[in-house]
């Protein structure tokens, strides 16, 4: 798809973080490249023996350096906010505005800040109020006044911007702008919790408000397929505000791209970072696929939305990320940024998982169940297995779902774990796993006397 991080989807083109690695470095004695072509050294700086014999106080001298620091860093974040429209610019406005005032150095600092708000009045930006920065979702703010109805992109179908076709940008296969748009019908979402419609109600209004035709339009049709579900169903008053609380902007998979890849099918994948935010500060990168939340599986954008959303701010949840052919585990704290790195985060309650041959089941929930393929929220969920294990070595994987154990349905881990336990020691018996929205049959030795 087109894009402006790599491959992915950024649906708000937010700047990214490498503009507070310069500050960072000179923190840690790194070497800096300041716009007129010189280079801040701390060290040599510090050392250089003219200064020295000028006796300047060193507390004075330092703040002289941060001083030119950060006036360089505000204009590279001036260039920056220039090229981007109002829309673009105050898109999480409520959220930015309470975060700063909790933390002045999240999303960028001073500069940053400073720059932001010279750049609004500029361009004479209208500005959402901010007193709904922790009650509303972000994008609400965004909405448009007026929808289009989706029959009014068929140019936009019929003509897509180059990346949005079934060769991306660099050349490789992928999902096309009409293959995504194919996919958002009723029945795809027929099945989904409340929770997930109303979170995905949200996400389609926020595509609408880019500037990028393809997306508006893919905007567009997701949001009329999502109102007949909820229309047609009774669904309560939506409260959760999860977009956005992690700092991380994220796409649903692409599953032409991911079999390509050597990338999970499901998942979110993250697509930019609020810089200083919590998810970079966790050490969530671009390109990272986060397949659960906990023990709690994520499908897609919306899953991990909403499983966010249900934690209080401070939580700090595992995030289960995909990361460069391999799993590796990232805590997040939830909410806004924490003022001080070293504040104390509760541990976020999920669901209890079992730990049955060398591997951690979980039980399956209804949103992933549909996102895979399967008809009923019955299974016992793979959340990881052990490297080098049994049940590595039978074939079993992460995010697999174990639906038949010697012919016996599996309906959640406890099922597994019984017809495991009756097993005899050293017994090879069949196991129906889903994978890759189709059964597969392995043979695996259940009880090796470890369970």
């Amino acid at each position: 798809m087109a894009a402006c991080l790599g491959e992915g989807v950024n649906l708000n083109n937010n700047f990214t973080s490498g503009f507070i690695a310069a500050a960072r470095a000179v923190a840690l004695g790194g070497t800096v490249a300041l716009s007129s072509g010189c280079v801040l050294d701390p060290v040599s700086l510090i050392a250089d023996p003219i200064m020295y014999a000028a006796g300047p106080d060193p507390d004075e001298y330092a703040a002289q350096v941060q001083a030119e620091l950060n006036t360089n860093l505000k204009n590279t974040f001036l260039a920056q906010y220039r090229g981007e429209t109002c829309a673009q610019i105050t898109a999480f406005w409520p959220e930015r505005m309470a975060s700063i005032a909790r933390d002045p150095n999240s999303w960028g600092g001073k500069p940053a800040t400073e720059a932001v708000q010279q750049v609004v009045q500029e361009k004479n930006c209208p500005l959402p109020d901010t007193t709904v920065a922790t009650t509303a979702a972000p994008a609400a703010s965004a909405t448009p006044a007026i929808e289009r109805d989706p029959a009014s992109f068929a140019a936009v179908l019929a003509n897509p911007s180059a990346g949005w076709g079934t060769v991306s940008t660099k050349g490789g296969a992928q999902m096309s702008l009409t293959q995504w748009i194919a996919r958002e019908r009723p029945e795809t979402y027929q099945n989904r919790s409340c929770d997930y419609l109303h979170q995905a109600m949200l996400y389609s209004r926020a595509m609408e408000t880019t500037k990028v035709p393809e997306i508006q339009a893919w905007g567009a049709y997701k949001r009329v397929a999502l109102r007949q579900v909820l229309d047609s169903r009774d669904c309560p008053a939506f409260t959760s505000n999860g977009i956005g609380r992690t700092g991380a902007y994220t796409s649903p998979m692409d599953p032409i791209k991911a079999q390509r890849l050597n990338l999970p099918l499901q998942g979110a994948s993250v697509e930019g970072l609020v810089p200083g935010g919590n998810a970079e500060r966790a050490g969530l990168q671009f390109a990272d696929v986060v397949v659960a939340v906990g023990t709690t599986p994520v499908a897609d954008n919306v899953d991990l939305l909403v499983a966010t959303g249900k934690l209080p701010t401070g939580a700090s949840p595992v995030f289960k990320v995909w990361r460069n052919n391999g799993f590796i585990e990232v805590p997040v704290v939830m909410g806004p940024p924490q003022a001080s790195p070293t504040s104390t985060a509760s541990t976020a309650k999920t669901a209890p998982a079992s730990r049955l041959l060398d591997m951690q089941l979980a039980t399956l929930t209804p949103d992933y169940a549909k996102a895979v393929g399967l008809p009923e929220a019955k299974g016992a969920w793979i959340v990881e297995t052990s490297k080098g294990g049994q049940a590595e070595r039978a074939g079993l994987k992460a995010l697999d779902v174990i639906l038949e154990v010697s012919g016996q349905d599996v309906t959640s881990p406890e099922d597994f774990a019984t017809v495991a336990a009756k097993t005899r020691k050293g017994y090879g018996t069949k196991v129906v796993v889903w994978r890759a929205q189709a059964r597969k049959e392995l043979k695996v030795v259940l009880n090796n006397g470890s369970l």
